[in-house]
Order: C-alpha cells, then sequence, then structure tokens
C-alpha cells in the first residue's frame, strides 16, 4: 500500500512564529510544514540556564517555544525520546526526539533534533508537523485489507 499525505504542498509560517524567531535574535529556515526546519544564532546561544539532564534541558526550549516548533506543550511532553547522544571528548550532546499522532508515529518527517551543551542551546532542527492532532479519516480500500 503506497502512503497517501493529505498535507498541503507547503504551510505558512504565522505571525506569532516570526515574532517568537525575532525574540530570540536567531536565524531559522522553514520546513514545508510551517515549522522550524532550522534554528541559529550567529552569537551567542539559542538559550542559556536550562536544568536538568540533556533530554530535560531540550524538552525545556521545546515547551518555551513550543507555538515556533508548531507542538502544544502537552506535543512537547508526547514527542518520544529517540536518542541522546553524547559528543565524544566535549560535555555536548543532540538530543533527538520523534513525534507521534496518538499511536501512529510520523514518518517522512516528524523528528526534531536539540545541540546543546551545560545547559546551553546552540543549535535546533526539525521536520515537525504543526498540529497534534490528524485531520481527514482513516480509510483502508478493499484490496488492501
Amino acid at each position: 500500500m503506497r502512503a497517501f499525505d493529505t498535507r498541503a504542498t507547503a504551510v505558512g509560517r504565522s505571525a506569532a512564529q516570526r515574532s517568537a524567531v525575532n525574540r530570540l535574535g536567531a536565524k531559522v529556515t522553514w520546513n514545508r510544514f510551517g515549522t522550524v526546519g532550522s534554528l541559529t544564532k550567529r552569537r551567542g546561544w539559542l538559550a542559556t540556564g536550562l536544568s536538568g539532564d540533556a533530554e530535560g534541558a531540550a524538552r525545556e526550549l521545546l515547551r518555551s517555544n513550543a507555538g515556533l516548533f508548531g507542538l502544544s506543550p502537552a506535543g512537547v511532553d508526547g514527542l518520544e525520546l529517540v536518542n541522546d547522544t553524547r559528543l565524544t571528548g566535549s560535555d555536548a550532546h543532540v538530543v533527538l526526539f520523534r513525534q507521534s499522532f496518538g499511536d501512529l508515529p510520523v514518518v517522512g518527517g516528524g523528528l526534531v533534533s536539540v545541540g546543546l551543551s551545560d545547559g546551553k542551546v546552540v543549535h535546533a532542527s526539525s521536520s515537525l508537523g504543526r498540529s497534534d492532532a490528524l485531520a481527514g479519516e482513516q480509510r483502508l480500500l478493499a484490496q488492501y485489507a
């Protein structure tokens, strides 16, 4: 069975998202789903003073910028931890999460990675979709049953 994607070819960004980028003083690229593709700063950090382990700090960044990434706070909490990789020879980590809708993991996207060290975030990138809910309906044709 072939996958079928009902999303539009490109989703625009909202005024709130553009405002959040300005507030961070960041440089952003957008993915086709209307959320952050890549988020960096030329000088300085995207966030500082984040507490806890790398996963907790990454979730804190995403929670405080949930709208920018097209998520609700509950959507951030629902992200599945895929990997927390400590970079060799440093205290830096890259934390990777996967998005799902209910029990359905996103295929062909739905990932967000956060690069951080000592509670400071240097980079985030994603292929997240904007919504926490599926649209449309699930259908199975008789030939695939």
